[in-house]
Order: C-alpha cells, then structure tokens, then sequence
C-alpha cells in the first residue's frame, strides 16, 4: 500500500492498523511537510509493521508523488498489486479476512468503487468525529447539472479508485481515481472490494483541508 500524507495525525494510525490486519504486507508512505504529528506517528509504527516514510517538503503533487511512491514500492517489494491510497480511505473485502483473497488474479488495474461515510451532524465539533461516521452514502446520486453550487458533494456519485498492478504500470493519475498501464485492455471493477471515504472527521480538519486545497 503507498500513502500520501499532509497532517493525517487523527486517522493514519488506524488506516494502517487496518489494512495491516486486512492482509497488505507493507507500506510506503510519504509525508508531506506534516506539523500535527503525522511523522512522529509514522516513526512510531515502523516499530510494528513494515513502512518505508520518505520525507517529501516540497509542493503537494498528487499524481507524481503517488506515481514515485509506486514504483519505489515495485523496486523495494516486487508486489503483486499495489493499493494506491489516501489516509482517508479504507479498502474493506465484503467477505474473507483478508485483501488478498480478492486479489488472486492477473491484471493492469483494479477499480473498486467508493462510497463516502459521514457522521452525525453533532458529532462535527467532536474531535472524534471519524469514529462516529456510522452513515454510508450507499445511494449515491447522479446530478444532471452543471451547477456545482446546488450539488452535495458527500451526496454525489464517488468515482472509483484504482489498485494496480506495478508490471507495465506507467503512472497513477489524479486523486488515484485511474492509471495508465501497458495492459491498457486487462482492467476490471472489482465487485468483493468497497472503498470507504471518510472527508469529514472533524470541523477544525475539514477547514484545515480546505486551507491546504487552497
């Protein structure tokens, strides 16, 4: 699993107990120029699971430091697929204990569907509010308009994300919503593997990622 991190201090703990325990052998993680103690914690689990943490201070880029950290996984860990991940983001199997059951085929890239989680509106202040996001946006809809101000975001379809396979891969794209790969043809949508977002764990991180956007 490869992670991209900016001030994940409330959540990269249980992202990578979780998916640790979900089967993926390891991680590598980049940490971009954390202040909230997202690198303490990083250095602390490196102590209990294999992560490799590169030290990235430069100007936040997605798709070249999602697509870098691919390929020093590849040269590091010759693993069968990667899961191209956010801190946000977690990678849950319908059945089984274990990612790898769903993994066992060949192929360029896996697209797994997403689905955004939300808490309850009192729990917004709380700094706890992730543990609290108990609702899935399982009915997700499409809008037919242009307008983005009279869309909900959190409401509105989730486009997938992607897990790929580091042979032939030639770069991970945007928001790891999609890659491209030399097996351009040999892609599937996984129907065993859900993807939860979690983009709201409290008000002060939701202003925080508003500001980092920026």
């Amino acid at each position: 699993m490869t992670i991209l991190v900016k001030n994940e201090a409330d959540i990269i703990e249980a992202n990578i107990r979780t998916h640790a325990a979900l089967g993926v052998d390891a991680f590598v993680v980049m940490d971009n120029h954390s202040t909230d103690g997202t690198r303490e914690i990083l250095e602390k689990l490196t102590k209990e699971f294999d992560i490799v943490v590169i030290d990235e201070p430069g100007y936040y880029q997605q798709k070249k430091f999602m697509t870098k950290l691919a390929f020093i996984a590849k040269k590091k860990y010759n693993p069968d697929w990667i899961i191209n991940n956010d801190a946000d983001e977690f990678w849950i199997p319908n059945k089984g204990d274990s990612l790898k059951e769903h993994l066992r085929f060949k192929g360029g890239v896996l697209r797994v569907d997403r689905f955004n989680m939300v808490p309850p509106f009192e729990s917004l202040s709380d700094e706890n509010a992730f543990f609290n996001s108990i609702y899935e946006v399982s009915n997700q809809i499409h809008y037919r308009t242009n307008l983005k101000e009279d869309v909900s975001i959190l409401l509105e379809q989730a486009s997938r994300k992607v897990i790929t396979n580091p042979n032939g891969l030639i770069k991970i794209n945007s928001g790891n919503h999609s890659a491209e790969h030399i097996a351009f043809w040999n892609k599937k949508v996984s129907t065993t593997i859900k993807n939860y977002h979690y983009p709201i764990r409290s008000f002060k991180q939701f202003e925080k990622r508003i500001i980092t956007r920026k």
